[in-house]
């Protein structure tokens, strides 16, 4: 009804011109108001850490002497907190499970965090959205510590507004609690313009149960079955797809 009266006063051209300017202002306001706050998981996100965390587990449990199909299912390890890992996959008490974590980290803190590299794109992805003004945060249950050394040691703290990562004894490393962390940075009318992109489904979980978006990647270590149960609002297979999802096209 508003275009059709603007149209009885301007002429076919004039009135085209104003239609696609128009159409170009609201698509952009769009795109630029779809995601302005983005929330990464780290592991299996941003970076391939599977080398390190298969070694540092290798390292815990020859020490334990567990006997363990450390290549089948390591990947049960990823996503939770460490500590729960070791108490619900290997089936150890707290304390067994505290030992645990501690030798694990005895190879982690100095080789492990050093054993991963970023996904093919993610560098750009990220130099592309923080010059595009996004505000970009990261949300991990690993130390919080080691996940900066890691973003450091790769070279790509610079892009990152805020840090969540879990405390020394493990506190804090619940996926929900991390994410509330961040949202402390994001004013509360923003809320629909901020969205979490993890690889499991305690990425995609934590996210709904607090109320915003997510994207889940299958390019980590979660698979289609599980992603596609969480509530992700889509799934990506790859970095490029993630890049369409989350860039301003112009």
């Amino acid at each position: 009804m508003f275009f059709a009266r603007i149209h009885t006063y301007l002429t076919e051209e004039i009135f085209m011109i104003f239609l696609t300017f128009t159409t170009c202002l609201i698509l952009h306001i769009l795109f630029i108001l779809r995601y302005k706050h983005i929330i990464f998981d780290l592991d299996g996100t941003l970076i391939d850490s599977e080398a390190g965390i298969k070694n540092s587990l290798r390292y815990a449990l020859e020490k334990m002497q567990i006997p363990f199909d450390l290549e089948k299912r390591y990947k049960e390890f990823i996503g939770p907190p460490l500590h729960d890992g070791f108490m619900n996959v290997l089936g150890l008490s707290e304390i067994e499970a505290e030992k645990g974590v501690a030798i694990f980290r005895e190879y982690y803190s100095s080789r492990g965090v050093y054993e991963s590299c970023l996904y093919p794109g993610i560098y750009q992805l990220l130099d592309d959205l923080y010059d595009q003004k996004h505000n970009l945060y990261l949300a991990t249950s690993k130390l919080e510590k080691y996940a900066c050394s890691i973003l450091k040691h790769l070279e790509i703290d610079g892009f990152f507004t805020a840090i969540s990562g879990a405390a020394y004894r493990g506190s804090g490393a619940d996926k929900t609690l991390l994410i509330e962390r961040i949202l402390t940075n994001i004013p509360k009318n923003d809320r629909e313009l901020t969205i979490m992109v993890g690889d499991t489904c305690y990425d995609i979980e934590a996210a709904r149960h607090i109320g915003i978006k997510a994207i889940g990647v299958l390019y980590g270590f979660g698979s289609n079955q599980e992603l596609s149960g969480c509530g992700a609002v889509c799934i990506v297979k790859n970095v490029e797809e993630l890049k369409q999802q989350l860039l301003i096209t112009r």
